[in-house]
């Protein structure tokens, strides 16, 4: 997870390359998170609360999630 200031709205980035699909962050956040066909994680950028979306990239084994400022469009690999 990235450095954040408190109030500060996040969105995920999955580095698909690390996404090994075990769905612990869709059981924690489907309203954000759901596997494509490949299997692997796919993000929306939507408000979201912002504990929900930590924990669900806390609980990713493979640390493929990363959480960065809403404005900011860049970050690691496809995002959703």
């Amino acid at each position: 997870m990235s450095a954040e200031r408190p109030g500060q709205q996040l969105r995920a980035i999955v580095d698909r390359s690390e996404c090994f699909g075990f769905g612990f962050c869709v059981e924690t956040l489907p309203a954000v998170f759901s596997l494509n066909g490949e299997g692997k994680s796919t993000p929306l950028d939507v408000d979201a609360d912002q504990v929900l979306l930590a924990q669900a990239a806390d609980a990713c084994p493979r640390s493929a999630i990363t959480l960065v400022p809403r404005s900011d469009r860049g970050g690691r690999a496809a995002a959703g």
